[in-house]
């Protein structure tokens, strides 16, 4: 049976990297998208497991295309952390939220620098193969930037009952005392509190615990933008100039069962 699961996922990796004329595609567009529900833009409400997510790489970054592989052990073992939390009546909502935060920032993906060498490395390794990298990669090494972080974050935010987007835009971000003023890529997540909707940012504290429509402002954040509890005071003009249409999502209409993801995630690993 195992060595039947195997020939299948041959088949399909096959076809899903290679066109009808032989040349290889993005490994993150399967072959038969009438499988998949397909999401093109950077709003995404829900990623679950066996989900393919279009990385950077294509867009001039350096992180290949992931596969959401949530019944990971290690991915499992933080989703149950998270949802232990939700169920803790003693914590508010906001302390939900900051306590997930701590736990991304401080275990889950404790290397955040762009140039840490665990998550250049697992980054490399699957560009190189021209692979998906499976999400649990850069939990084993404990390193991840802001993709990671937002998809981690958006994970664990569900397991604790709190609905939120995962997004992705072009930020402008400027300080004359630093001297620097640019605009990028960046992801986080968006929940909704008591009728407003806020950023929660697992990775940037400058957009932590701000207004969506504050940040996306021309005036971006002042000193009179509200601030809920796990926003921080923030010496920099930051705003975000749109949302982006990517990354697509490839989203499973069938929920594979356990035995077949696990072949699956083997597969990917080799």
């Amino acid at each position: 049976m195992y060595k039947f699961i195997l020939n299948i996922l041959f088949i399909f990796t096959f076809f899903a990297t290679t066109s009808m004329d032989g040349t290889v595609r993005s490994p993150a567009s399967p072959n038969d998208p009438q499988n998949y529900k397909i999401i093109n833009g950077g709003k995404i409400d829900d990623i679950p497991n066996g989900s393919y997510v279009e990385g950077s790489s294509t867009h001039g970054g350096a992180q290949p295309d992931y596969y959401m592989d949530l019944e990971d052990p290690i991915v499992k073992t933080y989703r149950e952390k998270a949802k232990e939390l939700g169920k803790m009546r003693n914590l508010s909502f906001w302390d939900k939220i900051d306590e997930i935060t701590n736990i991304i920032a401080d275990s889950a993906l404790i290397g955040r620098e762009y140039d840490d060498k665990n998550h250049k490395s697992v980054s490399k390794k699957y560009l190189k193969k021209d692979g998906n990298v499976p999400f649990s990669e850069y939990l084993y090494c404990s390193a991840g930037v802001c993709r990671e972080y937002a998809l981690l974050a958006h994970i664990l935010l569900k397991e604790a009952g709190i609905e939120n987007t995962h997004m992705y835009a072009t930020i402008h971000r400027k300080s004359n005392y630093y001297d620097y003023d640019f605009e990028e890529d960046h992801a986080f997540n968006v929940v909704k509190y008591k009728g407003e909707e806020w950023v929660v940012d697992t990775y940037y504290v400058g957009f932590n615990g701000y207004r969506l429509k504050d940040l996306m402002s021309k005036k971006g954040i002042t000193e009179k933008s509200k601030m809920a509890p796990v926003a921080e005071e923030h010496i920099e003009f930051r705003r975000i100039v749109e949302i982006n249409n990517y990354p697509r999502v490839w989203i499973p209409k069938k929920r594979l069962t356990s035995k077949c993801m696990d072949a699956i995630n083997k597969f990917i690993k080799k």
